[in-house]
């Protein structure tokens, strides 16, 4: 029964039943393997984890199909015109299979949190979280199926300026955000063993050695600028 009614939501059958098992698995054993030394806790884990939630892919491709269906019935070239339609129903059939294991994955997150919870309740918390998630993954599908009907469907000419409308302003909303977005940027860099043991032997017990490194590559940098002054 709730297999069906999951793939009425576009939650295949097949993605939940390996998926689901997958991310549990992987959660539990991530949070244990986060006990040990960093050098052998290589997050192998959280990548199998990470790799199928594709947040960023799936954003994108969903905005790229509501500008093209918003700007669809204004377009006047039959060509381009039948190519915004296939666009707009392959970037529906792509939703869906994008959503479908990340879906899944983060069911079997939020069982491996709920295991996790026998040691501390905190993670109870991140559970709950989990499973709000991975709504997300149900909603995206059916906002997407929605526009792939509406491309179909045939409104008034002052309907047809007003999407135009809406589709310039989001436009130009997502060309405006990346100048005013302020989140951190992630800077990332290898380090051999041996360079590792290194830094390791520095660190202090409160911080970790990505921490420290950050610390050490910012006074670094500032040492360098107080010296450029005041040659």
């Amino acid at each position: 029964m709730i297999l069906e009614v999951l793939e009425k939501l576009k939650i295949g059958k097949d993605d939940l039943r390996f998926f689901f098992p997958l991310a549990a698995a992987s959660g539990v054993l991530m949070e244990a393997f986060s006990w040990l030394p960093e050098r052998v806790n290589r997050d192998y884990f959280s990548a199998i984890i990470y790799d199928h939630l594709p947040w960023t892919t799936i954003g994108t491709i969903f905005l790229l199909q509501a500008i093209i269906v918003l700007f669809y019935h204004a377009i006047k070239y039959p060509k381009v015109k039948a190519y915004a339609h296939d666009v707009v129903e392959h970037i529906s059939i792509k939703i869906e299979h994008f959503c479908s294991p990340a879906f899944s994955v983060l069911l079997g997150l939020s069982l491996a949190c709920t295991f996790w919870s026998i040691s501390s309740l905190d993670y109870l918390a991140y559970s709950l979280a989990f499973g709000y998630f991975s709504l997300f993954f149900l909603i995206i599908p059916w906002m997407s199926g929605f526009l792939k009907e509406a491309i179909n469907s045939q409104f008034k000419d002052s309907t047809v300026e007003l999407f135009k409308v809406f589709g310039l302003a989001l436009l130009g909303a997502l060309l405006i955000v990346p100048f005013l977005n302020t989140q951190p940027i992630i800077v990332e860099f290898k380090l051999s063993l041996v360079e590792y043991d290194v830094v390791e032997n520095v660190v202090s017990e409160e911080d970790s050695v990505a921490e420290f490194s950050r610390k050490a590559t910012i006074d670094a940098a500032l040492e360098l600028n107080a010296n450029k002054r005041v040659n």
